[in-house]
């Protein structure tokens, strides 16, 4: 059996961080409960450069957002390079907004992942996807 190991990278108000690489549960969720919310912009274009400078070791992305407020060709172009180095995007969308619906579709289809919206669907569709 393989041995997983997470990254989490967050944005909040004008930062974007990456933590370190965490081998168990218990280390991610330290990280985590560090972690409090703050407004600001969405700063995925930020992410996902980070993720194209990892991604020797990535073997996929989830990221979990309700928004986009970046220019969506710059991160579909950024989808396709992580696409062709075998990086797909789970995108999570949480509420019903048809713009971001849209671009996270986008994203996913552009590196080969897949697009979720509503938490419930996490049980019911998620597993065969991931």
């Amino acid at each position: 059996v393989g041995k997983l190991a997470l990254q989490l990278v967050y944005y909040r108000g004008h930062e974007c961080r990456a933590s370190k690489w965490a081998s168990s549960g218990e280390q991610l969720a330290r990280v985590m409960n560090r972690i409090d919310c703050q407004s600001g912009t969405t700063q995925i274009e930020r992410v996902l450069n980070h993720v194209l400078r990892e991604s020797a070791g990535v073997q996929g992305v989830i990221f979990i957002g309700d928004a986009l407020e970046e220019p969506l060709k710059v991160l579909a172009d950024m989808a396709g390079q992580l696409g062709r180095q075998g990086v797909p995007l789970f995108m999570f969308q949480e509420g019903r907004d048809k713009h971001v619906r849209n671009a996270y579709r986008l994203l996913s289809l552009r590196s080969g992942g897949s697009y979720f919206v509503r938490w419930a669907r996490i049980l019911a569709g998620a597993e065969p996807a991931l």
